[in-house]
């Protein structure tokens, strides 16, 4: 069947160290240096779309305060949302929205499930989902799953990489829909990548 067309949403920043009267600036963290530290600037939010032989179609660039109140919050966090709501408006077909760590809540994915779209989003660690032996940290469940199936794959620079990756069915009151979650482990690497998506992985 055709694949879904595929759009990714991704965080970053713009720093202002030298800046003093802009609106609303305040400190984020610098993804740019090592350790990421605090300067003045502001978040920004990129939704993209990927083309034909993987041309990359700028939709949306959101530049916003991160003011901790909750006014901007709710702001920033409605915003997004209703700019993918945008996109679908636009699109004939299902969509493969595709997030980074920040947007695994319920208020940006219910409103993509809405709409029969998809999304694969990377989870935090400290987040809790109900499985069938209760309520348990994505931390918890890493140190507990080996990997069902095995892939490789060749990285840009030539490299064979080995992975491992299951699924697990979970719930959460605050989702509408069947969630899963995709546990990713790299041969040699500690370090596992867990996914929540709506896609039947069944």
């Amino acid at each position: 069947s055709k694949l879904p067309v595929m759009i990714n949403v991704d965080e970053s920043d713009i720093i202002k160290p030298y800046g003093f009267k802009f609106e609303d600036l305040s400190k984020i963290h610098d993804g740019s240096k090592e350790g990421r530290p605090k300067e003045k600037g502001y978040n920004v939010t990129g939704i993209v779309s990927i083309g034909l032989n993987n041309t990359i179609l700028p939709l949306v660039l959101n530049i916003y305060s991160n003011k901790t109140n909750e006014k901007f919050k709710i702001f920033n966090t409605t915003k997004t949302a209703n700019h993918l709501l945008d996109i679908f408006k636009f699109i004939n077909d299902k969509c493969l929205v595709v997030l980074d760590r920040g947007y695994d809540g319920a208020n940006y994915l219910n409103p993509i499930a809405n709409n029969g779209n998809y999304y694969v989003v990377r989870c935090k660690e400290n987040r809790k989902y109900c499985t069938t032996n209760g309520f348990k940290t994505i931390n918890d469940l890493c140190e507990k799953i080996k990997g069902k199936y095995a892939s490789s794959f060749q990285s840009a620079s030539g490299k064979i990489i080995f992975q491992k990756f299951t699924s697990i069915k979970v719930s959460h009151k605050d989702f509408k829909y069947d969630i899963w979650l995709v546990v990713e482990s790299v041969t040699n690497e500690n370090d596992k990548r867990v996914y929540l998506t709506n896609i039947d992985c069944s």
